[in-house]
């Protein structure tokens, strides 16, 4: 009974760590950790061209408190705003960050995107810039610089886990 009762109890206390939320917004859907609380506010009033969408976690519970997922989401780019964006350069900005490496290999969630690791006000985060058809968009994760480091896996699963809707 002893050899049930620790698989048991750790499926128990570990379980809830694991669960996810899914999330559909626009045309992209990904999941969150369920202990991710907190705001999620839209701005689509410039459709079909841009949309924004902003995510942050507000529970003091989570090791991702302060965490903030920033999806930007833009079609009809002339030539120069494409080949600008798709070498990372962004007229939006990067949310308050700056960029100062690409991101590693094994941080890269997109095959054919280009990352980059930013840092500013006690923040760090990575951006990508991803084209998915003829739609364009900039997904960044941040947090405060210690989360950040520590938490990196944690993050790095969200965008793992975004799907690009055809429709």
């Amino acid at each position: 009974m002893r050899f049930l009762a620790l698989p048991l109890f750790l499926l128990l206390t570990i379980a809830p760590a694991l669960a996810q939320v899914d999330v559909a917004v626009g045309d992209i859907t990904f999941s969150m950790p369920a202990h991710w609380k907190g705001p999620a506010d839209s701005n689509e009033s410039r459709l079909p061209y841009q949309a924004s969408y902003t995510f942050s976690n507000d529970n003091t519970d989570s090791a991702l408190y302060g965490a903030r997922m920033i999806i930007h989401r833009i079609v009809g780019l002339d030539r120069i705003e494409r080949e600008r964006f798709l070498r990372g350069q962004l007229a939006l900005g990067y949310n308050g960050l700056r960029p100062y490496a690409a991101v590693t290999q094994d941080e890269m969630m997109f095959p054919t995107a280009r990352g980059y690791k930013t840092s500013g006000n006690e923040r760090a985060g990575n951006i990508y810039f991803v084209q998915h058809g003829m739609t364009y968009y900039t997904i960044h994760l941040t947090a405060s610089e210690d989360a950040f480091e520590s938490q990196l896996p944690a993050l790095l699963d969200i965008a793992r886990s975004i799907r690009f809707l055809d429709g």
